[in-house]
């Protein structure tokens, strides 16, 4: 039961930063939802996926922050071609969806 109650304190403590005025969690959050909606989570526009907006997503995560050096990165995922990671993306994000209908 002490774990239960420790969990409940906790999330209570994380409920109550949330809904502070010093928290942009919910907004930050609900920013990351859009741009994985408008971009990954919708096929037709990761056909559209390019440089800019693999930069975006590196630079919304939150391990991202702690990373020193960034760019090379970016140049890593790069270096595989654009069309590989829109493929990988797709696969990632829609390969289940492919054999659920059949």
């Amino acid at each position: 039961m002490r774990i239960i109650n420790n969990l409940d304190a906790i999330i209570e403590d994380f409920e109550e930063y949330i809904e502070s005025e010093e928290s942009n969690w919910s907004e930050s959050r609900q920013d990351k939802d859009q741009f994985l909606r408008e971009n990954f989570f919708d096929r037709d526009a990761l056909t559209e996926l390019d440089e800019g907006v693999i930069s975006q997503l590196l630079h919304k995560l939150w391990a991202y922050q702690f990373w020193s050096s960034k760019d090379y990165i970016l140049d890593d995922m790069l270096e595989s071609g654009i069309d590989t990671i829109r493929r990988e993306f797709d696969t990632l994000f829609f390969n289940n969806l492919s054999s659920s209908t059949a």
